[in-house]
């Protein structure tokens, strides 16, 4: 009989057994945890056995709502407007069409950098012919292209003599520089001058080439204001170039006759002026850009992701 009430014992459980024993239902319900695993393992699938996983998605902080998805940050995107990008593109080639006319020896009275103005008052610059018609006379300005001062700068810092043309203008600004000019800075800008056209051509070259793909595709070009910013400073520069071959060699740098300098070409039939003056070519390297600088300002437009709603 006691064998017997022993062997019941063993197959009822009456809550009060030692641990393996106790414990058995629940490892059979839940193979994958070993009998041996601490009691706070066992404590935390108990109470998860009742309750059913949800797939959590490991990227989901980085996802947005999909009402939310257009609308965070902004809720447009820009894009080119191809007239507009034209245009830009067209300027562009303006400002290296006067370097390349130059080049070329073509239409040089309006694409020269730098003139040296025929002072004749307008009252003489009309004679009789020997049938007693009034006939102009010819105009004395010696006209100098953007070349002149490039290929003189390349021979002085190359020595390629033979290979490039004469620089007339250019020789004689840097005899001046190195024979009689005392200040350093005036010494400096009519030597160097040069590299600021040459930046120049470079700056427009690019931001054209970026004009034209922007007529085309989908990408968003930037930009071109900075571009036009940097073309005004290296004309300008070259402007004050001009401008220190009229000044004395004993004098300093002198902004005051920066007005002469570009205003006395076209006022030369009324008013003497410097030895040299502004061209209509420096005019335009200086005048596109900032057409430029407007006309970025409206090369994008924004559109609103409504469309696609």
């Amino acid at each position: 009989m006691a064998a017997k009430g022993k062997k019941n014992n063993l197959n009822t459980y009456n809550g009060n057994m030692s641990f393996p024993y106790a414990a058995l239902p629940t490892l059979r319900q839940q193979p994958g945890i070993s009998p041996y695993a601490p009691k706070q393992q066992l404590q935390r699938s108990k109470k998860s056995s009742g309750k059913k996983r949800k797939k959590v998605d490991p990227n989901r902080k980085y996802r947005l709502e999909k009402e939310k998805r257009i609308r965070k940050g902004r809720d447009y995107f820009f894009v080119m407007r191809k007239f507009v990008c034209f245009l830009v593109f067209i300027l562009f080639a303006v400002c290296l069409g006067v370097f390349a006319l130059g080049y070329l020896n073509i239409l040089p009275d309006y694409v020269s950098l730098f003139v040296e103005p025929d002072y004749t008052p307008k009252d003489e610059r009309f004679t009789e012919n020997e049938e007693g018609v009034l006939v102009e006379v010819e105009d004395k300005s010696a006209h100098y292209s953007a070349m002149d001062p490039i290929s003189g700068f390349i021979k002085k810092m190359f020595g390629m003599e033979n290979i490039l043309g004469p620089s007339q203008k250019y020789d004689s600004m840097v005899e001046k520089a190195e024979s009689g000019a005392t200040d350093m800075i005036t010494s400096m800008i009519l030597t160097y001058f040069p590299i600021a056209m040459v930046l120049y051509i470079l700056t427009a070259l690019i931001s054209m080439i970026k004009a034209f793909l922007a007529m085309f595709g989908k990408r968003i070009y930037r930009l071109f204001g900075l571009s036009a910013i940097w073309m005004i400073i290296f004309g300008a520069v070259t402007a004050i170039g001009g401008m220190a071959s009229n000044l004395p060699p004993e004098s300093a740098l002198n902004f005051g006759e920066l007005v002469p300098f570009l205003m006395s070409y076209l006022t030369r039939m009324t008013n003497a002026g410097p030895q040299t003056a502004a061209g209509f070519g420096l005019f335009a390297l200086l005048g596109v850009p900032v057409i430029i600088i407007i006309l970025s300002m409206f090369m994008k437009r924004k559109v609103p992701y409504s469309i696609f709603d």
